[in-house]
């Protein structure tokens, strides 16, 4: 089911000490605050849902120990790295202030690991810390939170992660897509359709053109993740972005042919990792591509998810007696029609 929405809260820019954060929102949960509860802007957050809690104090030497660790996190080993963030996430929530302090480095293996030392140590009582970050102008911290709210699901997080989809910082972007596929949520199936091409344009080392406006770092690592995500989406929608870009783009196919055919290869990749009904039908469309690979893997698909068969390996001549055949037994299966 789609997450609701609701606004999302909004205190300063940049990311308030957690402290602070938590002292507005007992106020405000308490009734101390002079707004009215309509008009508390956590008055709905505050609802079914464990009380804001600050972290716990830490000791100075405890805060020595983890000052030390959290500094050795600019490791470029990512073995040695994870291990590191194993002894940080040991501290439990009290590191968290720590942790958001340390989040001004640009060491890709640190931002890294803070990123996964925050996201391991938060749960509900840190909603309002998530929806901070989430407006922060570290990057580190935006990564976070647009991971972190995907596993806590509150009204306004949910706000939040569709904003973070027009992020400027496109692992940012993704990473909201991926929370909100994860919940249910079609709103985000556009910006995975772009990673998902540049993940597949990277493992193939094409270097020529690209319609996605991912780059090829962002991509490399991320087709597990949005296949994971899209299982999230069976029978939750009819998942239109997707349809929408089984269409030829007419100008782009002028322009540029191969990016034309990619961006339908990779909506119907997609539509069979979904596979349900309305996938089914998608694909169903994408039998009269003119493309023959298009038209190939859409016959594949088709006969992996209506029939369990294998992949197709006929001729081109057998391949259009094929499409036909599925055609008809869509028809007699889902009364389809193509468009």
């Amino acid at each position: 089911m789609p997450l609701p929405v609701s606004p999302i809260i909004h205190c300063v820019s940049g990311l308030v000490p957690m402290a602070c954060a938590v002292a507005l929102s007992l106020a405000l949960v308490s009734g101390a605050s002079p707004l009215a509860a309509q008009d508390n802007p956590l008055h709905e957050l505050a609802r079914d849902l464990p009380a804001v809690e600050a972290p716990p104090e830490l000791s100075a030497l405890e805060e020595q120990k983890l000052g030390r660790a959290i500094k050795k996190l600019r490791n470029s080993n990512a073995t040695k790295r994870a291990e590191l963030e194993d002894d940080v996430i040991e501290v439990g929530r009290g590191a968290l202030n720590a942790l958001a302090e340390a989040a001004t480095t640009d060491h890709p293996g640190k931002m890294a690991g803070l990123q996964r030392c925050l996201f391991e140590l938060v749960d509900l009582r840190d909603r309002l810390f998530v929806a901070e970050a989430m407006e922060s102008e570290l990057v580190v911290m935006r990564r976070f939170a647009a991971q972190a709210a995907g596993k806590m699901t509150t009204e306004a997080l949910h706000k939040g992660l569709l904003k973070l989809l027009d992020d400027d910082d496109d692992v940012t972007a993704t990473l909201a897509a991926l929370s909100l596929t994860r919940n249910g949520d079609e709103s985000a199936l556009g910006v995975l359709v772009e990673t998902y091409m540049a993940a597949q344009t990277a493992a193939s080392n094409d270097k020529g053109s690209r319609s996605s406006r991912k780059s090829a770092d962002v991509g490399d690592d991320w087709t597990p993740a949005i296949n994971e995500a899209l299982t999230q989406l069976y029978d939750a929608g009819n998942h239109q972005a997707l349809l929408d870009r089984l269409k030829v783009d007419q100008m782009l196919e002028k322009d540029d042919p191969q990016a034309s055919s990619a961006v339908r290869l990779a909506a119907v990749a997609m539509l069979k990792t979904i596979g349900d009904e309305a996938a089914v039908r998608g694909l169903g469309r994408a039998l009269d591509d003119h493309h023959n690979i298009v038209q190939q893997e859409s016959i594949n698909a088709l006969r992996e998810l209506v029939e369990d068969k294998p992949p197709f390996e006929g001729a081109t001549f057998q391949q259009i007696r094929e499409l036909e055949r599925l055609k008809e037994v869509l028809r007699r299966w889902h009364g389809f029609k193509a468009d």
